[in-house]
C-alpha cells in the first residue's frame, strides 16, 4: 500500500502539470504571404503564361534546371503548444508547409498546377 504522504505528493505534482494548446493561423515574418486559394485559382492551365505567374506571385522560390518549371513554397503556423510541470516547461509549434509547382510548355504557358500541403513541427 502507498503511504498517504506519497499519494499526496503525486496528487499535487499532477495538479501542477499543465498542457496548453492554442489554435492559430499566421505566417511567420519573411515568409511568402501573397499566395492564396484565389491566387492559385487564377492560374488557368493552357491560358496563363510564365510572365502572368511571376507578376501574380513574384520571384519563385525554386526553378527547374531547364527553367520550364517554377515553384513557390510557404508555411503557416496552425497550432502552438506548451507543456509545463513544476519549473520545467517545453513548447513548440505545428505548422503546415505548402508547395505550388507550375510546369510550363515550350510557349511558356501553364501545363499543370501541383499543390501540396503537409504538417511539420517546429
Amino acid at each position: 500500500m502507498i503511504p498517504m504522504r506519497i499519494t499526496f505528493i503525486i496528487a499535487c505534482a499532477s495538479l501542477c502539470a499543465s498542457y496548453i494548446v492554442v489554435p492559430v493561423s499566421y505566417t511567420e515574418y519573411g515568409d511568402r504571404k501573397n499566395v492564396s486559394k484565389e491566387t492559385i485559382d487564377r492560374i488557368v492551365i493552357g491560358v496563363t503564361t510564365k510572365e502572368d505567374v511571376r507578376l501574380a506571385l513574384g520571384e519563385p522560390d525554386f526553378i527547374s534546371m531547364d527553367e520550364a518549371c517554377l515553384g513557390y513554397s510557404w508555411s503557416k503556423v496552425k497550432l502552438l503548444w506548451m507543456a509545463a510541470a513544476g519549473y520545467n516547461a517545453t513548447g513548440g509549434a505545428i505548422a503546415r508547409d505548402y508547395r505550388l509547382t507550375i510546369p510550363f510548355d515550350e510557349k511558356n504557358v501553364v501545363v499543370e498546377k501541383q499543390f501540396t500541403a503537409r504538417s511539420s513541427s517546429q
